[in-house]
């Protein structure tokens, strides 16, 4: 298992989930606070596929993690073809 990736389990679909809603409950909240009611200026858009993926690390003084895979490609897909959420 690399390291920030979870083992396979059967709440990991649940577990994405949760983590975008949390992600979108905290925009939505951040906008209020910051915005009072003016236009935001931020757009959400959220795809979530869950499944195997390759990670690889690279880097030495800034460390870059990649993960590939037909999940990460389906996500990417999803996100793609969802509709902005607007607050």
């Amino acid at each position: 298992m690399c390291r920030g990736i979870p083992a396979k389990n059967i709440t990991n679909p649940i577990d994405v989930v949760m983590a975008a809603m949390e992600m979108r409950n905290f925009l939505k909240k951040y906008e209020q606070d910051k915005r009072s009611g003016n236009k935001s200026i931020w757009d959400l858009k959220i795809g979530i596929h869950t499944g195997p993926v390759t990670a690889s690390v690279s880097g030495k003084k800034k460390i870059n993690y990649d993960i590939k895979g037909d999940t990460v490609h389906n996500a990417s897909r999803m996100e793609a073809l969802s509709e902005v959420v607007q607050y």
